[in-house]
């Protein structure tokens, strides 16, 4: 497992995120309005990415194989 943090432009840039809110119906602009009210509400320097307002934490992991032959 290696963890790192995505952050907001990343998350923005990724295609398939693209695509669920585009699917959703959620623009760009309404997901940068909601990390910014979030970034503000929990106060100066305990955002974890300077400028972006918001960070996710991901562990990544490879799943184990699964035999589906029955």
């Amino acid at each position: 497992m290696r963890p790192y943090d995505l952050t907001l432009d990343e998350m923005l840039a990724d295609p398939m995120v693209r695509q669920l809110m585009d699917r959703d119906g959620v623009a760009e602009a309404q997901v940068r309005r909601l990390s910014e009210h979030v970034r503000r509400r929990r106060g100066p320097g305990l955002g974890p990415t300077a400028g972006s307002g918001f960070a996710v934490r991901y562990d990544v992991v490879t799943p184990e194989p699964q035999n589906f032959a029955d």
